[in-house]
């Protein structure tokens, strides 16, 4: 009977690259990358239950941007690098500074917003996760 048990057990998990939380696919529009150093810090505060705002980040690149001459770069462009050093001083303690290279964060959140609105009117779930720390590895010249 235990071993049934552990059959089955085993069958609840999917462990396919269809479970998307097992399988990251960074998506257009759906995805955005947390910069803040300290991550520690913002997991406390998330999990204390304190409420964080996303650092309105594309007025700052944009004026950045408009200060270099000759620059070639697009504003949503800029290397995860160069956008932190950029904002790092003007971060306060419950900021999140979420980037994602080449959309403007403003889309990116009003995306994510309207599907969460959808899958929780449709479904009733939450549909939104937040993950610290990725694990990525090769098998068979197959990346996971």
């Amino acid at each position: 009977m235990e071993k049934k048990l552990q059959e089955l057990a085993l069958k609840l998990l999917d462990l396919g690259k269809r479970n998307r939380l097992l399988n990251f696919k960074d998506t257009g529009y759906k995805t955005l990358e947390i910069l803040n150093q300290n991550i520690e810090n913002v997991f406390d505060k998330i999990t204390s239950g304190q409420v964080l705002n996303f650092y309105s980040l594309d007025s700052i690149l944009k004026k950045y941007n408009d200060v270099i001459e000759g620059n070639d770069v697009t504003v949503s462009e800029y290397s995860k690098g160069k956008v932190y050093d950029i904002v790092k001083s003007n971060l306060r303690p419950n900021d999140i500074l979420g980037y994602k290279k080449g959309i403007l964060l403003t889309k990116i959140l009003k995306s994510i917003e309207k599907d969460y609105n959808n899958i929780l009117l449709e479904k009733g779930i939450n549909p939104l996760y937040l993950s610290f720390g990725l694990v990525k590895y090769t098998n068979n010249k197959n990346e996971y």
